[in-house]
């Protein structure tokens, strides 16, 4: 049975005020969430002490006298549902306050959050307070789940069942989820050593790699890789398959010269003078372990963001769940992709697809000339040749089917931004 904070805390939260504002008519809480935090929170027919305060039925306060005969379950009940709405009052006046319209399962899983853990989270911008302000659909759903999971420790100490407790939150929240299931969803505990870290605890959808592991700082030592107990490295393209723990390696910072970009970018490589100006201009940067990985391949979403961007197109709102989707909206709106073209936007990107894009976005025309390669006749791909744009790899070939690699989506972007074309 998972525990709240101490009732002091509590009634301290609940007693922050919020100034009106126009927003929905006050809410209440259904009788499926209550059931559910019933479950969480475990029955107790007898009054229990933690710390200094008593609790009786389903983690409902009380004093020490009260209940001496105990209480059955449906006395729990409705005892558990009278206490929501001292709960429900302060997330109805956080929504008022920013002017907030939620729907109802959005609701309820703010009160399950609040019943736990109290209501200070509200006042918190980085979180899900922030993200309700901001309005949730503005949001990817890795960053709710996130939001909500952060809030999962007890003493110090990331929990396990706090953790798939938030994420049955976080699902009645997104999908109106109020199975309690926690499928779907893993966390990566996190141990920067003496280095330090934004977090202990990151959360990641199940089976998908996990496209961007946390960073971490130490003086004067550069993060190597996050490795689990038998010594296994994730990386970004791992996927996440499980519930891990994972400590920090560094390595000790070397004097790094004129020379070098990246410890594994260095001046004189073909692509050197790209990623440099791009990282300049803060467009692209290294990864999780410090260097940047010339040759990874680049996900649809990232490659999308990077080439409408360097085309002119200004930045794009999450869409559809993800990060870039506002990207790829754009892309089939403006003619410049097919609907279908791109089902995952963490999928790697072809250079042909890329190429497509690029020539639509730029709104080129070939010239008609004889085409370039042997192994494509696209005419987009001819147009992005003749106006310098993309090159082939030897022996008079394109390789439309390969992935793009970061060093060559750099490359294109470079090309693009300094052909006076966007």
């Amino acid at each position: 049975m998972i525990k709240k904070l101490t009732a002091a805390i509590i009634c301290l939260c609940l007693l922050v005020s919020f100034s009106p504002a126009f927003a929905q008519s006050d809410m209440t809480t259904g009788d499926a969430a209550a059931e559910l935090i019933a479950g969480w929170e475990g029955f107790s027919a007898y009054a229990y002490k933690e710390g200094p305060q008593w609790y009786i039925g389903y983690g409902t306060s009380c004093g020490s006298g009260e209940y001496p005969g105990g209480i059955t379950r449906e006395e729990a009940f409705a005892l558990l549902k009278e206490r929501l709405t001292a709960f429900e009052n302060a997330v109805n006046r956080f929504l008022r306050s920013c002017g907030a319209t939620v729907t109802q399962n959005q609701f309820d899983a703010m009160v399950c959050l609040a019943y736990n853990l109290g209501t200070y989270w509200l006042s918190t911008s980085r979180t899900l307070g922030g993200y309700i302000k901001d309005g949730a659909d503005n949001h990817t759903d890795a960053e709710i789940v996130n939001a909500f999971g952060v809030y999962c420790h007890v003493q110090g100490k990331v929990s396990a069942p706090l953790c798939r407790r938030r994420i049955a939150e976080a699902k009645m929240f997104l999908y109106a989820d109020y199975s309690g299931d926690d499928s779907g969803w893993v966390w990566l505990t996190v141990d920067a050593g003496e280095g330090d870290t934004e977090s202990d605890v990151y959360f990641y959808q199940e089976g998908k790699p996990y496209g961007e592991l946390p960073s971490a700082q130490l003086g004067g030592y550069r993060l190597e890789g996050w490795y689990t107990a038998d010594g296994t490295r994730l990386l970004d393209s791992s996927p996440a398959l499980r519930s891990v723990a994972v400590t920090a390696r560094y390595q000790k910072e070397e004097a790094v010269d004129d020379f070098l970009i990246f410890p594994d970018v260095k001046q004189g490589e073909w692509y050197s003078e790209y990623i440099s100006f791009l990282v300049d201009g803060g467009l692209v940067s290294g990864c999780s372990d410090g260097l940047f990985h010339p040759e990874r391949d680049v996900t649809c979403g990232e490659a999308l963001k990077l080439v409408l961007l360097a085309c002119g197109s200004g930045v794009q709102a999450p869409s559809g769940g993800h990060w870039a989707g506002g990207y790829l909206d754009l892309a089939i709106s403006r003619g410049y992709l097919n609907e279908g073209e791109i089902t995952d936007l963490n999928e790697p990107i072809t250079r042909d697809l890329i190429a497509k894009v690029a020539s639509n976005a730029l709104g080129l025309k070939a010239s008609g000339a004889q085409q370039p390669f042997t192994d494509t006749d696209k005419e987009y791909v001819q147009a992005l040749y003749d106006a310098g744009i993309v090159d082939g790899i030897g022996g008079g070939r394109f390789d439309p089917g390969s992935t793009l690699r970061r060093s060559a989506v750099c490359a294109i972007v470079w090309r693009i931004m300094n052909s006076g074309l966007y």
